[in-house]
Protein backbone atom coordinates (compact mmCIF):
# COMPACT_ATOMS: atom_id res chain seq x y z
CA UNK A 1 0.00 0.00 0.00
CA UNK A 2 1.11 3.47 -0.71
CA UNK A 3 0.82 6.37 1.70
CA UNK A 4 -1.65 9.09 0.81
CA UNK A 5 -0.20 12.26 -0.61
CA UNK A 6 -0.35 15.35 1.60
CA UNK A 7 -2.91 17.91 0.55
CA UNK A 8 -3.15 21.63 1.02
CA UNK A 9 -6.90 21.56 1.55
CA UNK A 10 -7.98 22.65 5.00
CA UNK A 11 -9.85 20.00 6.91
CA UNK A 12 -13.59 20.42 7.32
CA UNK A 13 -14.58 21.83 10.70
CA UNK A 14 -16.04 19.37 13.14
CA UNK A 15 -19.70 19.89 13.97
CA UNK A 16 -20.31 21.47 17.34
CA UNK A 17 -21.99 19.50 20.07
CA UNK A 18 -24.45 22.31 20.81
CA UNK A 19 -26.81 23.55 18.18
CA UNK A 20 -27.20 27.31 18.08
CA UNK A 21 -30.48 28.65 16.84
CA UNK A 22 -30.78 31.82 14.79
CA UNK A 23 -31.94 34.00 17.70
CA UNK A 24 -28.98 32.97 19.87
CA UNK A 25 -26.57 33.59 17.00
CA UNK A 26 -28.06 37.04 16.39
CA UNK A 27 -27.86 37.88 20.11
CA UNK A 28 -24.22 36.81 20.26
CA UNK A 29 -23.45 38.86 17.14
CA UNK A 30 -25.08 41.96 18.68
CA UNK A 31 -23.11 41.43 21.89
CA UNK A 32 -19.86 41.18 19.92
CA UNK A 33 -20.72 44.36 18.01
CA UNK A 34 -21.58 46.17 21.25
CA UNK A 35 -18.32 45.05 22.86
CA UNK A 36 -16.40 46.26 19.80
CA UNK A 37 -18.17 49.63 19.93
CA UNK A 38 -17.37 50.01 23.62
CA UNK A 39 -13.71 49.24 22.96
CA UNK A 40 -13.64 51.87 20.18
CA UNK A 41 -15.07 54.51 22.55
CA UNK A 42 -12.96 53.55 25.58
CA UNK A 43 -9.96 55.82 24.70
CA UNK A 44 -12.30 58.81 24.43
CA UNK A 45 -13.85 57.97 27.79
CA UNK A 46 -10.41 57.85 29.39
CA UNK A 47 -9.41 61.18 27.83
CA UNK A 48 -12.63 62.78 29.10
CA UNK A 49 -12.09 61.30 32.57
CA UNK A 50 -8.56 62.78 32.72
CA UNK A 51 -9.83 66.13 31.39
CA UNK A 52 -12.53 66.35 34.07
CA UNK A 53 -10.07 65.26 36.76
CA UNK A 54 -7.65 68.01 35.71
CA UNK A 55 -10.45 70.56 36.09
CA UNK A 56 -11.49 69.11 39.45
CA UNK A 57 -14.89 67.98 38.19
CA UNK A 58 -16.44 64.70 39.27
CA UNK A 59 -18.43 63.35 36.27
CA UNK A 60 -20.72 61.30 38.52
CA UNK A 61 -21.69 64.38 40.53
CA UNK A 62 -22.11 66.38 37.35
CA UNK A 63 -24.41 63.74 35.86
CA UNK A 64 -26.54 63.56 39.02
CA UNK A 65 -26.85 67.30 39.58
CA UNK A 66 -30.35 68.78 39.69
CA UNK A 67 -29.60 70.95 36.68
CA UNK A 68 -28.47 68.00 34.58
CA UNK A 69 -31.49 65.95 35.66
CA UNK A 70 -33.77 68.85 34.75
CA UNK A 71 -32.46 68.57 31.19
CA UNK A 72 -33.75 65.01 31.03
CA UNK A 73 -36.99 65.42 33.00
CA UNK A 74 -37.94 69.05 32.60
CA UNK A 75 -39.94 70.74 29.87
CA UNK A 76 -38.35 72.81 27.13
CA UNK A 77 -39.12 76.16 28.80
CA UNK A 78 -37.37 75.16 32.03
CA UNK A 79 -34.34 73.90 30.14
CA UNK A 80 -34.11 77.07 28.06
CA UNK A 81 -33.70 79.16 31.22
CA UNK A 82 -30.58 77.29 32.36
CA UNK A 83 -27.38 78.62 30.75
CA UNK A 84 -25.33 75.87 29.13
CA UNK A 85 -22.15 77.08 30.86
CA UNK A 86 -23.78 76.49 34.24
CA UNK A 87 -24.84 72.94 33.41
CA UNK A 88 -21.55 71.79 31.99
Amino acid sequence: MTTPKPTRATPRPKPTATHINIKDAARMRRERELDAAIERVRPSIERARHYYAALGIDPAVMACSTKAISLWNGNAAAVANIPRSVIF
